[in-house]
């Protein structure tokens, strides 16, 4: 997370959140590289079975949180151990740009689940995912 300022209550919301680290503007490319390989390295990493959820917003637009998301999620893609999988998810649905891109068609239509959200389960999402030649699914 990166943060405007640093106060208790920002504090408090970042470890209510499990947050692995966070960087008080203004920042260096240096610090928040280190940042990302920490959190990527961190302790019980190994042990760990659950899914891990990454989350990026931007703070206007143009500012570069796709490239820093689909970036981050290669670096996680290629780190994880055979038979787990990486997967980006856009939740701008008017104009998401993660299938762009990765000059991907994108194949998922919240029209297709908006009225039964029940309805997607695991073999709706593989159809409705594109995949990256790398094997990243979008």
């Amino acid at each position: 997370v990166v943060t405007q300022e640093f106060n208790a209550a920002a504090v408090r919301i970042l470890v209510q959140l499990k947050v692995a680290d966070f960087l008080v503007k203004p920042i260096t490319t240096a610090d928040l590289v280190r940042s990302v390989v920490r959190a990527l390295q961190g302790p019980g990493r190994e042990e760990n079975t659950e899914s891990q959820i990454y989350t990026f917003m931007p703070a206007a637009g143009g500012v570069g949180t796709t490239t820093l998301a689909l970036q981050t999620a290669f670096q996680l893609h290629h780190s994880v151990t055979r038979g787990a999988s990486t997967c980006v998810v856009d939740l701008n649905f008017q104009q998401g740009a993660c299938a762009e891109y990765l000059d991907l068609e994108p194949r998922f239509d919240i029209t297709e689940i908006e009225n039964q959200p029940e309805r997607l389960d695991r073999q709706l999402l593989d159809v409705m995912l594109s995949k990256h030649p790398s094997g990243l699914c979008v």
